[in-house]
């Protein structure tokens, strides 16, 4: 059955888990096609402008279907935003809306039996796929788009902040679920919260992602500073501020907080009242990460809203114990008490007493840590992932 399976795959190129999958398909001999907007190994010569030298992945150029006008329109329009005045979610409505309409007109005869198309850009995919009797699965990005609404419009006024989203995209996002033949949701926080908007559970397939464990493992820690690692976007929907209000409150000796990823708008001006407890680290490759995890006693993913938390899975397999909300993949990875912790979203309580108890626990800070990369590499490698999809696309198909 595997070997008849045909896919084909629609990603935007803003997750790293689009093109790892893509590459474990194609080593299985399943991938059709994969249209991305830009592939590095397609492009060298013009990886500085569009790309990112982490497209390490191997899958074929001839495999790979790319789209420089989007790159264009796409960097255009993030030079511009501060002079237009423009929020986020209308430039990723209309870069997302170019690329999905292209897609759709790539898809001329029914040479696929699977088209899995990344959410927000998916709508025309579907649209062209069904007329052509081809089995559709939308890969959901984050939760549902109205509880991603709910969550972000509440914290946002919460701190002072004005809302991002676009009506535009909400509903395009709505349509994709309706249109979609199933819903691919990357942890059961997501696949419950689909059914609470109403959706069939029948039609959601829960397929927790893996990583790529060659970009991934343990070196030696430098010195013996109780550090606590965050990475992702800082922004209001990580729950940065919750972290930080807990570590200001506990006042740990031989300690800081390393804060890995780009600052989002409108949060420097909220991080200054904690000046002096962090350290912001904006950039770091993807295959680089190991380096910072490993220089890390625990890892904290404070998140109101993450569909999955890759990071959660990236740091662990560099020994790190993680503390998360449940309100990402919480316990789909981490085992309460033996691979971290699991705490509720927004509560500053729970965050300090399970940093403080790793704090003036070492020993059973480092046994976490060591279950916790053993269990990322028994459960949470690339392809064990592909096979959790592969498992679940032949279910459907």
């Amino acid at each position: 059955m595997c070997e008849k399976m045909r896919i084909t795959m629609s990603y935007s190129g803003g997750t790293y888990r689009g093109i790892q999958l893509a590459s474990a398909f194609h080593e299985k001999g399943i991938l059709e096609r994969i249209f991305v907007p830009f592939y590095s190994q397609k492009w060298p010569n013009l990886t500085r402008i569009f790309g990112r030298g982490e497209d390490r992945q191997v899958v074929s150029v001839e495999k790979v279907e790319t789209n420089l006008k989007v790159c264009i329109f796409r960097k255009i329009l993030h030079r511009t935003r501060g002079l237009r005045r423009v929020p986020k979610a209308r430039d990723r409505y209309r870069v997302g809306d170019m690329f999905d309409k292209w897609v759709s007109k790539q898809i001329t005869d029914r040479n696929t039996d699977i088209i899995i198309a990344e959410s927000h850009q998916a709508l025309h995919t579907i649209r062209k796929a069904k007329e052509l009797g081809i089995v559709t699965f939308l890969d959901r990005t984050n939760s549902h788009i109205r509880i991603q609404e709910r969550i972000d419009s509440d914290e946002l006024k919460r701190l002072g902040m004005k809302p991002w989203h676009d009506n535009r995209d909400i509903e395009r996002g709505l349509d994709e679920y309706e249109e979609a033949d199933f819903i691919i949701a990357p942890s059961a926080f997501v696949k419950n919260g689909f059914v609470k908007e109403g959706i069939s559970a029948e039609k959601i397939l829960c397929v927790s992602p893996g990583i790529d464990l060659t970009y991934f493992d343990k070196i030696p820690k430098n010195d013996d500073v109780f550090r606590v690692i965050y990475c992702g976007g800082i922004s209001h929907r990580k729950g940065i501020m919750y972290l930080l209000e807990a570590i200001a409150s506990l006042k740990l000796k031989n300690s800081e907080v390393w804060l890995i990823g780009g600052v989002a708008d409108g949060m420097m001006n909220l991080l200054a009242k904690y000046e002096g407890l962090y350290k912001i680290i904006n950039f770091v490759a993807n295959y680089e990460l190991y380096k910072y995890f490993s220089q890390g006693s625990i890892f904290v993913l404070p998140s109101l809203e993450d569909s999955f938390g890759k990071v959660i899975v990236e740091a662990m397999a560099c020994g790190l114990p993680a503390i998360v909300t449940t309100n990402t993949a919480a316990g789909d990875v981490v085992r309460e008490g033996k691979d971290g912790f699991v705490v509720p979203v927004k509560n500053v309580k729970s965050l300090m007493e399970k940093i403080l108890y790793l704090y003036n626990n070492s020993q059973i800070c480092k046994d976490m840590g060591n279950s916790a990369m053993k269990r990322v590499r028994e459960e949470f490698t690339l392809n064990a992932y592909a096979e959790r999809m592969i498992s679940s696309l032949k279910k459907c198909v």
